[in-house]
């Protein structure tokens, strides 16, 4: 069977990533969908995940995972909860849909593991939404093109997003 640009494009990011070809390539399952709307969260402030991806600094693959923290830089660039999100009550109100070029893609990128994430709210208060071993860790995904960022539960639940700027993944990991 033919794979499509899509696929094509996301086994790309994955190697540009983590400087090394995929080893598995998974579905998510009958049924999986990206959510169409999600509850603006706020301004992003960082991310934090696990990989075992080629250090960008040495250019070795670590034998265990390491924890990579990323702060965002560039502004527009915001976190989403997924609509019926229990974790963060009170703090994410509006309702987004969430834009096609980011949901109706065909292939998303494993990152790592997700450790937190956290965001400003439009109370002026720093959130940090925390990854939890339930059984496992959520998972931290990306987009073929690298503009939109998934945390998906081991249940394939989206969690949250963070999309917009001049966010995006490169090779030394994740920019913007």
């Amino acid at each position: 069977m033919a794979r499509s640009r899509d696929q094509e494009a996301g086994e790309a990011k994955y190697e540009e990533f983590h400087r090394y070809p995929p080893k598995k390539i998974g579905e998510f399952g009958k049924g999986f969908e990206l959510p169409k709307e999600m509850r603006l969260g706020g301004k992003a402030l960082s991310v934090a995940y696990e990989s075992k991806k080629v250090d960008p600094a040495t250019l070795v693959r670590p034998r265990k995972p390491v924890s990579y923290l990323h702060e965002h830089d560039t502004a527009g660039v915001t976190t989403y909860l997924a609509a019926g999100s229990k974790i963060v009550v009170g703090t994410a109100r509006k309702v987004v849909r969430v834009p096609d070029e980011f949901r109706k893609v065909e292939t998303l990128v494993k990152l790592g593991e997700f450790l937190f994430l956290t965001f400003e709210n439009d109370d002026g208060d720093e959130v940090e939404l925390q990854g939890t071993h339930t059984p496992s860790l959520p998972e931290l995904y990306a987009i073929p093109s690298g503009k939109c960022l998934y945390v998906i539960d081991g249940k394939r639940k989206v969690i949250a997003a963070t999309w917009g700027g001049g966010l995006t993944v490169r090779a030394a990991g994740i920019d913007g």
